[in-house]
């Protein structure tokens, strides 16, 4: 059998086996107290006007410019993110408390590193990090790539936490074989948890249009309902005067029904990303949009690229994402 078809009959048995499973959903409580007045919810970011959203995009061409992400470390690991983007991304595995982290993008391991310090202090002790990239971190720790090296900063795959909770996969974001291995951790996890997961992913290898676009198709499937796919830094479109991450974003958005962007996780009014709730679906499959936009001579170029990972699938990629 070939390999992509090996890919393929692995998300076609998820998709059969869980399509009657419980699903997850984030680990919150209502307030079922009829006697309590019920104030209707305002998201943080409607309360800003143009002028201060405009403020905020000014702070996100000088975090760019001046590469302010470099300077973020988390137990003395250097981590890549906006704080306040961290505080919601632990907020998010608090609350859904998932079987899996799936990430694109590993770099130096801060963010895998990141998510199994929050694991552990939930009391996860069953759940991992799958984290993806074409260099092991130990490979590029003293490579000036993005930001100046570190030699007093913690190496995260030395630490017990990574040990006992992060898999590493060396390759592509969209390389058969990764998409694989990781199919099949996610299968082993959905197994141990009567299909409820949860499954939590988190893309930030790609950043130009092309590559977010098919890392979208490849790993929005493992996502379970009720958790969330986070499409990193949309933030660059409007940096580069381009079509990047949000773009890509906004068209499978547009294109399939299983997610919705939900911007109440947003509570300081400010993020670099976009968080993607999955609200329906099942496991290794996509609903379309029955409208016409999918017919769009772009979408039909994604399409085709998919079909040489996945044959057979409804949507496009062979190449691969952007990880240095």
């Amino acid at each position: 059998m070939k390999f992509t078809s090996l890919v393929l009959c692995f998300l076609c048995v998820l998709s059969h086996n869980h399509k009657n499973a419980a699903l997850a959903q984030p680990n919150t409580q209502q307030n079922t107290n009829q006697d309590e007045p019920q104030t209707e919810y305002v998201w943080t970011v409607q309360l800003l006007d143009d002028k201060e959203r405009n403020t905020l995009n000014e702070y996100d061409t000088l975090f760019e410019k001046h590469s302010l992400f470099c300077n973020g470390r988390w137990l003395n690991v250097p981590v890549l993110q906006d704080p306040m983007d961290l505080m919601m991304l632990q907020d998010l595995v608090v609350r859904i408390r998932p079987k899996v982290v799936i990430e694109t993008g590993t770099y130096k391991g801060g963010l895998p590193f990141f998510f199994a310090s929050v694991l552990e202090l939930s009391g996860l002790k069953d759940s991992k990090v799958l984290t993806v990239d074409r260099n092991r971190p130990e490979d590029v720790w003293d490579l000036r790539w993005f930001c100046k090296t570190c030699p007093e900063c913690t190496k995260p795959w030395t630490q017990p936490l990574w040990h006992k909770y992060v898999s590493f996969y060396q390759g592509w974001s969209d390389q058969e074989s990764v998409v694989h291995d990781v199919a099949q951790d996610v299968t082993k996890a959905l197994q141990e948890t009567n299909g409820q997961g949860p499954i939590f992913v988190t893309l930030d290898a790609a950043h130009e249009y092309d590559g977010v676009s098919v890392e979208l198709l490849l790993y929005a499937p493992l996502v379970t309902v009720g958790s969330y796919l986070v499409v990193q830094d949309v933030k660059l479109d409007g940096i580069w005067g381009k079509p990047g991450p949000r773009a890509a974003a906004e068209e499978f958005l547009s294109s399939y029904e299983d997610f919705e962007w939900d911007r109440s996780i947003e509570y300081y009014a400010y993020t670099q990303h976009m968080y993607l709730r999955r609200v329906s679906g099942d496991i290794g499959s996509l609903i379309p949009v029955a409208d016409s936009n999918r017919k769009n001579a772009r979408r039909h170029v994604i399409e085709e690229q998919k079909r040489q990972i996945l044959p057979g699938s409804p949507v496009g990629g062979e190449g691969h994402g952007g990880e240095l």
